[in-house]
Order: C-alpha cells, then structure tokens, then sequence
C-alpha cells in the first residue's frame, strides 16, 4: 500500500465529510467522535457526490437518490428498488489526520 499525504484548505469538522482528490480519484473524509472516516467520494449508484450527503452517525446518505452508505465499512444499508439498478459497496481507505489540516491516506 502506497501513503498519500494532503493538505486540507481548513481543518475538517465533525460530522460534516469534505471531498478530496488523490491520484485523480474523488474521496470523502468524515470527522465521527474524534475517528477520521475515508471513503469513495461517488455513489456507486450514479456517481452522486457524496461529500454533499446528509450524515447520520456513520451513516452517509446520497444527495441524489437516498442510497445509505456506513462510511467504516462501505456496505450499502439501504438501496433502491432493483428496477432502478443497484448501488455496490464503496471502497474505504485508512486514513489518520497527522496535523490539524493533514491527512494521510493509505490507497
């Protein structure tokens, strides 16, 4: 595994997760009671960015079509109807905030 450091515009806030870009994939990051979260930063579904999600817990929802996501493992807890094609689980990344504005993330 190959470690990314980046730089952060400002220092993440809980509960609120902030999109990435690192190696020209999109990744979401997510401040949960003091655990940095790293995950795909698209919905599987239909690309929706999941960086503008509402966030309940661990829990990342998607703006566009309401696919639940735990942002610890990536399962998908709650997908559409099959008729509408099914959302995959989302790869999750290690990640650990190495000063207030720097992650690093393991790909």
């Amino acid at each position: 595994m190959e470690t990314e450091q980046i730089t952060l515009n400002e220092p993440l806030k809980p509960n609120k997760p902030v999109a990435v870009e690192v190696r020209g994939k999109k990744i979401a990051l997510l401040l949960v009671n003091d655990n940095l979260l790293c995950f795909e930063g698209k919905c599987t579904h239909q690309g929706g960015d999941l960086s503008k999600g509402m966030v309940e817990g661990t829990t990342v929802i998607c703006p566009n079509h309401h696919v639940q996501f735990d942002c610890v493992t990536g399962q998908v807890l709650r997908n559409l109807p099959s008729e509408y094609g099914q959302a995959t689980s989302l790869r999750t990344f290690k990640a650990k905030l190495t000063d207030k504005n720097k992650v690093s993330i393991e790909l």
